[in-house]
């Protein structure tokens, strides 16, 4: 008698859980997939601008990879770029592009750590040249 209130239990309970999927509701797989997927960015950058020529070009300089240099003027890429950027200050580039057409956006990084980390660069890189 146990065993058959055990498996009706089991069989109401997997019903429960087939009705709640099939109601659209993501499964907890999906929802660390798609918070994963976020994180990740695709087409953005963080970086340091190393060297800016007005109207010319800009470099950021990225972290464990090569630097990036945009041309300003190439007519193949729409290129904006956020206003009083100077040298030294962290971005966010933000790289997208669809049949043919490319943009490129580098805004100013806002994240809370961007200060942190850059206290954290200046004093390595001090300790480094004593």
């Amino acid at each position: 008698m146990r065993t058959l209130a055990l498996f009706t239990a089991i069989a109401l309970a997997g019903g429960f859980c087939a009705t709640a999927q099939e109601a659209g509701r993501p499964t907890p797989d999906q929802v660390i997939n798609a918070q994963t997927k976020a994180r990740k960015e695709p087409g953005v950058t963080y970086g340091r601008i190393k060297d800016v020529k007005a109207g010319q070009k800009i470099v950021i300089a990225i972290d464990g990879a090569p630097d990036k240099t945009y041309n300003l003027a190439d007519a193949q890429k729409a290129i904006k770029v956020a206003e009083d950027l100077a040298v030294g200050d962290p971005v966010k580039v933000v790289e997208s592009g669809k049949k043919g057409a490319k943009s490129v956006q580098i805004v100013r990084d806002i994240r809370p750590d961007a200060e942190k980390r850059d206290q954290q660069r200046s004093r390595t890189s001090s300790q480094g040249h004593k």
